[in-house]
This record gives structure tokens, sequence and C-alpha cells, in this order.
């Protein structure tokens, strides 16, 4: 296998994204080809290098050059490579919530730019910490929000009586105990 370094990439060039699939991995030198999701191109890049350890949904940095090897084509070849655990499973923490793919979310306040009103539901769809973006289905259409706007949206596994008068449901179940009788006036 030759490799040719692409000419017009003299210097080290950084590189950083989300490891989509290790599609080769060498326990014992650690040695490691990867497909990486990198903002700026279309599709997955091909990184090579050695690592210690490294799982798909990890957060790669890595320095190093570009290579045009003629039987794969354009790859990024690192010196260094280094991974950072997910905080969460394709999640994101932002004000105070940690939101993951399937959550069930609702809006707390209305955005007529995204036609989205206070007590929609939705359920989160996919998480790209490339982009920073996060999208969500509310009633089969796709609505996305960057990493900055999460403020707008909270957990819906269970809602307030007050939540839940602004998504119009046609009915709510509220259990009702005796215990604290004096607080149902």
């Amino acid at each position: 296998m030759e490799a040719v370094v692409v000419p017009t990439r003299i210097l080290k060039e950084e590189l950083a994204g989300l490891v989509e699939r290790v599609t080769f991995f060498n326990d014992q030198s650690g040695f490691a080809v990867l497909r990486v999701k990198v903002q700026g191109h279309r599709e997955p890049v091909t990184v090579l290098g050695p690592l210690p350890a490294v799982s798909a949904g990890e957060w790669l940095t890595a320095e190093g050059n570009w290579i045009r090897d003629q039987e794969h084509g354009l790859q990024f070849k690192a010196t260094v490579m280094q991974t950072v655990p997910p905080t969460t499973v394709e999640g994101v923490e932002r004000f105070g919530w940690r939101f993951q793919v399937r959550n069930k979310v609702i809006q707390t306040e209305n955005n007529a730019r995204k036609d989205v009103f206070n007590g929609d539901i939705g359920t989160i769809e996919c998480i790209d910490p490339v982009e920073q973006e996060v999208a969500i289905c509310f009633y089969g259409r796709w609505v996305k929000y960057g990493f900055g706007e999460l403020d707008e949206i909270a957990l819906a596994y269970a809602v307030t009586i007050h939540k839940s008068q602004g998504s119009e449901f046609p009915a709510i179940v509220m259990p009702l105990s005796m215990q604290h009788y004096s607080t149902l006036t």
C-alpha cells in the first residue's frame, strides 16, 4: 500500500469530529482506521493513526497530514490522536437538562419563527455535536434547534397541569389523594 502526501498540505493540520465508525482497530499496535464526521466535509473523513482505545460516538481530535492513497483515496494520517468519551450516548447537556435521542420534550415558550408553540410535544430524533444542532419531530414535522436554543424545551415525561394546558390535550388523568384534602379546595 503506497501513500503519497498531498503536496498542497505541508504543515501539520488539526482535525476534530465525531467518530462515526471504527473500521479497523489493532489491540496490540493501537493502529486505528476511523470514519469521522468533521464540520465542513459532506461525507465522513477516513482518519488513520495510533490510539490506545476508541469507540464510535467519541469525540476525536487529531493532528497530522492529508494523504492520497492509490486504493482508498484521500485520508487524514494522524501522528497524534486523542478521544473524549461522550458525556451521554448521543446526548447533550444544556441549561440543567440532559437531552438524548428518543427523549420526549415539550416546548416551553412560543417560537413563531420555528412555528412551534408553548405546550407542543415532540421527540428528539437526532443530535449533531459537529453542527451543534438537535432535530426534534413535532407532530410529524422536524424542527432544528441550535444548542444555545435548548432553553426553549424541557423533558416531557411528566408534565405539570399548567404545562398540559398549553398542549390542549383532549383529556388529562390527574390522580388525587385524600391524604392532603385541605389543599384540594
